[in-house]
């Protein structure tokens, strides 16, 4: 990947990954495209991965080797744009995807805060599904605040999406007293 950051607080990164993705056991993936049926031991992807980001007045703590952020007041805005690459490094599948992402925690004194996460997308192309949006599922005991906590792993994919995720903290304002 490349990175750049134009100036503070605006960034794009441009990345080329390859995938190989595989099941468990002695399964196979079977899939119909352009009306061919398919069996195949893995499946293979090369993508062009154009991340833009956007945290205005954002700051950060840096060591030697890391850089942390300590957060905006304004929301976090990410635009990812990806580009599967067929026949580039044996990938089978050509694709396009959009996907945007609003972040960001409001102050609502006295009665605390709170955080929400806007997510939308759209895959354009014809894929199997492990390459498809699998939306986030919990099958755990703890509390995870970026998935769906009632549903289980691998329950729902598609290929646009919109989602919302809130989370107001009160801060002890009932409890407290």
């Amino acid at each position: 990947y490349y990175e750049n950051e134009w100036f503070h607080g605006f960034s794009t990164t441009i990345t080329l990954s390859h995938r190989n993705i595989f099941p468990v056991g002695a399964s196979e993936f079977n899939y119909s495209l352009n009306n061919v049926d398919y069996t195949k031991p893995s499946l293979f992807t090369s993508e062009l991965v154009l991340n833009t980001r956007f945290a205005f007045n954002e700051s950060f703590f840096m060591g030697e080797f890391e850089r942390v952020s300590l957060g905006t007041r304004y929301p976090i805005i990410n635009l990812y744009l990806t580009s599967g690459l067929k026949d580039v490094l044996s990938s089978d599948f050509s694709y396009r995807k959009a996907e945007l992402s609003i972040e960001h925690w409001v102050n609502t004194y006295p009665i605390g805060y709170f955080k929400y996460l806007l997510e939308a997308g759209k895959i354009w192309g014809k894929l199997p599904y492990p390459l498809l949006k699998l939306h986030e599922g919990n099958e755990t005991w703890s509390f995870d605040m970026y998935s769906f906590n009632m549903m289980n792993y691998y329950e729902f994919v598609s290929d646009q999406w919109l989602s919302l995720y809130i989370s107001h903290y009160f801060e002890g304002f009932f409890l407290n007293k």
